[in-house]
């Protein structure tokens, strides 16, 4: 558990947990607070590392809609292959996709 409070007056904290059940991924929840005009945002991350492969998944959480971040990167034998993608739900539609 982490609360941070930075010169822009705005209040973070983050509940993590990482490598509990098995090796490997990680969870954790972010929201962050200003308290001079009382926004107020969230996110849920999800990640996934091993020796080949390393994946992750956020949610942002916003009142118009969540917006879905993913990434995946694989390697083999030297080489690298990766994806990442960008949904919005409020649209129901893609707003990033990359392939390198």
């Amino acid at each position: 558990f982490t609360e941070k409070w930075n010169t822009d007056n705005v209040i973070t904290t983050e509940l993590a947990v990482e490598d509990q059940v098995v090796q490997g991924p990680k969870l954790s929840f972010d929201n962050s607070f200003q308290p001079t005009t009382g926004k107020k945002t969230g996110r849920i991350n999800t990640s996934y590392k091993r020796e080949y492969v390393n994946a992750s998944a956020d949610v942002d959480f916003d009142f118009a809609g969540p917006t879905v971040h993913g990434t995946c990167v694989m390697g083999y034998n030297g080489w690298l292959a990766g994806y990442q993608m960008g949904f919005d739900t409020s649209k129901s539609q893609l707003c990033r996709n990359n392939l390198s």
